[in-house]
């Protein structure tokens, strides 16, 4: 367990948001978490299961729009020690985690309407996210009523921002939170 007392700011990204969804409606996390950022939130879009081939070619855009900016990709790793080579059942957990995220990430999920914190949920929702689109769900009431989300909407964003522009994006949801104190 990474907290095994006390609480927490929970923050989550694309389809990690689906994993942060789920573990604010769950009470025992309910109590804990003092706030959650949700970045881009994947499982918000309502592709449906005949549609969800649409998502593949907006990922794509999206990551390549993403890589074409940076120079050092962030990646992530299942080692201890990041310096340990990479195995090929490294290779084949990140594949399946992938799999497992973006299985997820085409409906709307359930968890969005029964999620809460002890404080606020922030929503961060780029204009130009073609992935996740989770703006129009987000601000559409007859689709999500959940009290304690604040949408933070940037129009200039894409999916990759936040790995573009870290430091403007942390900021900017800090100043957000600020405000948004109730």
């Amino acid at each position: 367990s990474v907290y095994p007392t006390g609480n927490f700011e929970l923050w989550g990204f694309s389809a990690g948001t689906i994993v942060s969804a789920k573990l604010l409606s769950k009470p025992e996390y309910q109590t804990r978490v003092t706030n959650a950022v949700l970045l881009n939130p994947a499982g918000s879009a309502t592709f449906g299961e005949k549609n969800r081939l649409q998502l593949l070619p907006k990922v794509i855009q999206e990551t390549i729009s993403t890589l074409v900016h940076l120079r050092d990709f962030l990646k992530f790793t299942w080692r201890d020690d990041p310096r340990d080579p990479e195995t090929s059942e490294d290779k084949r957990l990140k594949f399946n985690t992938w799999i497992a995220l973006i299985s997820g990430s085409h409906y709307l999920i359930p968890e969005w309407k029964t999620m809460k914190t002890l404080r606020r949920i922030v929503v961060y929702s780029g204009g130009r996210d073609t992935v996740t689109q989770s703006f129009q769900t987000f601000n559409d009431t007859t689709k999500l009523t959940n009290e304690q989300i604040d949408v933070l909407y940037d129009k200039n964003a894409y999916h990759g921002s936040l790995f573009k522009y870290p430091d403007e994006t942390i900021v900017r949801i800090l100043d957000f939170q600020a405000k948004n104190k109730k």
